[in-house]
């Protein structure tokens, strides 16, 4: 069974996310980029801005989905990772 994706940036307001660490959250723009606003709930709830290459999944329709990332933001984070964040 292939699994489904979905773009980072045809996450909607209001969709459920999974961030990289483990922690979930609601999206709360619909901006297309590389940094997406996001209410985390971590060791708080909190509204703030998330890299889109650190969403890794999404609910869409009651549905998990992996998220796949543009060329462009993989190159980006790989940058950001060589820097130390």
């Amino acid at each position: 069974m292939k699994t489904k994706s979905v773009n980072v940036n045809d996450i909607k307001q209001g969709i459920r996310i999974r961030l990289r660490n483990g922690w979930q959250g609601t999206m709360q723009d619909n901006k297309r980029g590389q940094t997406r606003l996001c209410l985390v709930e971590g060791l708080c709830t909190e509204v703030g801005s998330v890299y889109a290459t650190d969403i890794v999944g999404a609910k869409i329709k009651d549905e998990w989905m992996v998220v796949d990332y543009p060329e462009k933001y993989i190159e980006d984070m790989a940058m950001r990772k060589l820097m130390g964040f």
